[in-house]
């Protein structure tokens, strides 16, 4: 699956997430950090900060400390979403 593949809520709830935590840069690794949120929401739609730090994991080329933490802050609040 990719990005393209979410429903319209799916994108508008992921996009909410992202922009409100200031989880997004370049655009090169925010699909990977969606699907990856979306895989652990479909699993488990009340993740831990452990869960949710093991599933992004390697979804950026180049670790940022400071994004790949807002990117830990988007996933709850996709939950939160009702998608």
């Amino acid at each position: 699956m990719t990005v393209e593949g979410l429903s319209l809520r799916e994108k508008e709830a992921f996009v909410f997430a992202f922009g409100s935590c200031g989880s997004v840069q370049c655009g090169f690794c925010i699909p990977g950090m969606v699907l990856a949120a979306k895989v652990l929401i479909d699993n488990n739609p009340n993740p831990s900060q452990d869960e949710i730090r093991k599933a992004n994991t390697n979804t950026s080329p180049r670790p940022e400390r400071g994004m790949i933490r807002r990117s830990f802050q988007a996933s709850p609040i996709t939950t939160t979403q009702d998608i």
